[in-house]
Order: C-alpha cells, then structure tokens, then sequence
C-alpha cells in the first residue's frame, strides 16, 4: 500500500535528521545544540531544505526540538529526544 509506504518514509527520514542533529550537537557557553543550518541538513541528508523544514516542524510537534531564533538559529534536542536516540542506537 504506496500510503503506508510514503508514511515509513516519513517516519525514516525524521528520524534520520534527530538522529543527524543529535550527532552534531555541540558544546559552547553551557548549552548543548546543533548549529547546523537547514541548508546543511539538506546537504547531509540528500534532501531539500523544504523536506528538512517539514521534518523540524514535525519533531518540534512531538516535543523533541526546542528551538533559539536570535542571530543564529540553534536547535536543542530535549533530553527525551536525546533518550529516545540513545536507547535505539543501542539495538
């Protein structure tokens, strides 16, 4: 069924970008964040900014992504996202 199929793609590539943003978090001034831009992410993954956009707006709907709009954007996993990488990574 091509509808079941579009929705494990879906769910496949969101989890590939937490898992993308989780491996590049960094470390700077007492927070922990990816830096990446959505350009990047796009680049990284083979994707378009858009289909990487989309994907950000669904874990940030799931509470996994938590983001800092000032001069640059961050986004910052919470800690049950960071849970939920690291327990499946483990499989």
């Amino acid at each position: 069924d091509y509808m079941k199929s579009d929705m494990n793609d879906l769910v496949t590539a969101t989890y590939k970008l937490l898992v993308l943003l989780y491996d590049n978090q960094v470390i700077a001034n007492n927070e922990i964040y990816c830096p990446l831009s959505q350009d990047e992410m796009a680049t990284l993954m083979n994707t378009t900014r858009a289909t990487v956009n989309t994907h950000l707006i669904k874990l940030k709907e799931l509470g996994f992504l938590e983001t800092d709009v000032g001069k640059t954007k961050k986004y910052i996993l919470t800690d049950r996202a960071i849970q939920i990488v690291e327990k499946i990574e483990k499989i």
